[in-house]
Formats: structure tokens, sequence, C-alpha cells
């Protein structure tokens, strides 16, 4: 199982640390056995990681952790380029992304994560309803991510989303592996995992000392939590 795999298998919840902007903090999250990184390349984000500076150390992780790279509407420009050095493993669509520029990239082999925004529990099935529609029509590794909604604010708020409504989501997509975001941080992680039951935990905000730089004894309580949650149905 290659680390792609193993990040997004429905055996048991994983983890992935969002917003690393430093090598040494990617080197430290693999020496922990982390899951996944996420490296952000929006250049609005606190935890913006410029194009040049992720190219002089994710390459040589290859293998090591799955390396997702975050894009709001920029995947397009900066993904091949970093696909191509073999510097991220998936791509993460955060943004205002078409279908369109999803199924490119699943029909290039490249795995990928939509991020979606929980408004309206009404809508829940149909939501659902497309993405098993798309894969079927093309084949590919996809994955979904349940963030909180805020207008005009892409990821990282650090507000709690609906837990009840998101695991209602993730109930009836499954298979299709769904990670959980927004707001969660060492105390309420196990809350958020019994509740949910996601494919894994994306956590930036909840994972840090400041914005960027990551705190590894909340990474350590995190990871208990996924690890000893109960195994996913």
């Amino acid at each position: 199982m290659n680390v792609v795999e193993a990040f997004l298998s429905p055996a048991s919840p994983s983890l992935k640390i969002c917003g690393v902007t430093s090598p040494t903090d990617a080197q430290g999250l693999i020496d922990k056995k982390v899951p996944a990184i996420g490296i952000n390349f929006w250049p609005k984000s606190k935890r913006y990681c410029p194009p040049d500076e992720a190219l002089e150390f994710l390459p040589a992780l290859r293998g090591q952790i799955a390396r997702v790279g975050v894009f709001v509407n920029n995947a397009r420009q900066l993904a091949p380029d970093l696909l191509a050095a073999k510097a991220i493993d998936l791509v993460q669509l955060h943004g205002d992304e078409d279908d369109e520029e999803l199924i490119g990239l699943l029909a290039q082999d490249v795995p990928v994560i939509r991020a979606l925004s929980l408004q309206s529990s009404d809508h829940l099935p149909s939501v659902v309803g497309h993405y098993e529609n798309l894969l079927a029509n093309h084949p590919g590794t996809l994955a979904l991510l349940l963030d909180a909604h805020a207008p005009g604010v892409y990821g990282g708020t650090g507000e709690t989303i609906d837990w009840e409504q998101a695991g209602e989501f993730i109930r009836l997509a499954s298979p299709l592996p769904v990670l959980l975001a927004g707001g969660i941080v060492p105390e309420n992680a196990d809350e958020a995992l019994r509740l949910t039951r996601p494919a894994g935990l994306d956590v930036a905000s909840g994972a840090e000392s400041s914005p960027g730089v990551k705190d590894f004894e909340k990474v350590s309580q995190l990871l208990v939590a996924t690890q000893t949650a109960n195994p996913l149905p």
C-alpha cells in the first residue's frame, strides 16, 4: 500500500496536518508517522508556502508521507509543475473550481481532494449523488473534505462545523472517503471522530503554536485520537 492509499484507507481514521511551511516541520511529522501533510499554495493564506520554497524540500519526502498540495483557484497554474517535480501526491481543490478541472485531474491519474462547505442538510443526498456519479463516469482517486462555511474565506478559519450534519453526509457518502476539517483540536478530536466517523481529520490551527509553526505535542495528541478511535464500519 502506497502513502496515498494508506492515507485514504477506510480501515481506520487517518490524520492530515495542513499548513506545513518548513522542511523541519515536515520531517518532524514524518518522524511521528503522520500519514499526510498539506502545503498551502494560496498566497493569501497565513500558512502560504511559495512554490519555489516547497520545491526545495518536498521532492525528497516522496514515499515517506502523503503530500497534499492545497490550491484555491490556482491549481491549473501551479499544480502541473509541482506534480512533474514529484513534489506533491494529491491535489486539494479548496476554492471555486468547477467539475471540469476536477475531471481533468482524475483523467491524468492525479488523486484529488475536493473541499466542500456544509450549509444545508436538505441538499446532502444531492451533493453526495453528484460526486458518486462524477466518479462513476470518470474513475480515479477522489476524496471529499468537509470544512466550515465562511463566505470569502477558503479554509483555515478554525470554526467548528456541525458534526451531526457532517456525520450524516459521511454516512451517505460511504465508501467514498470523507475528511473532516474545521476547528478540530486535541481536546475535541475524540468527540469529532466518534460523532462523524470520517476517513480522517484535517487539522491546521489545532496543531500549531502559531500560524504555519507546528506544535508536536498537539500533533501527538491528535495521532493518539485517530489511532484509538473505533475502526470505520
